[in-house]
């Protein structure tokens, strides 16, 4: 429910992960500085909305 780690993830990106039986997931870049705080409060929004069944209830200042 709190969009804190969405947000984090989406600007700062993950690392490279180690998966069972060998299997590594990529790394997923960051895009601080590539997104506007408009466009970052709009692509947590649909995540959370498409796959995450919460409310579209971020705005620009709870990504600030």
């Amino acid at each position: 429910a709190d969009p804190r780690n969405l947000i984090h993830v989406i600007t700062h990106g993950l690392p490279e992960q180690k998966l069972a039986n060998g299997e590594v997931m990529q790394s997923m870049p960051g895009f601080d500085g590539v997104l506007t705080n408009q466009q970052l409060a709009d692509l947590v929004n649909y995540t959370r909305t498409e796959w995450g069944g919460q409310p579209a209830s971020v705005s620009v200042a709870d990504v600030n």
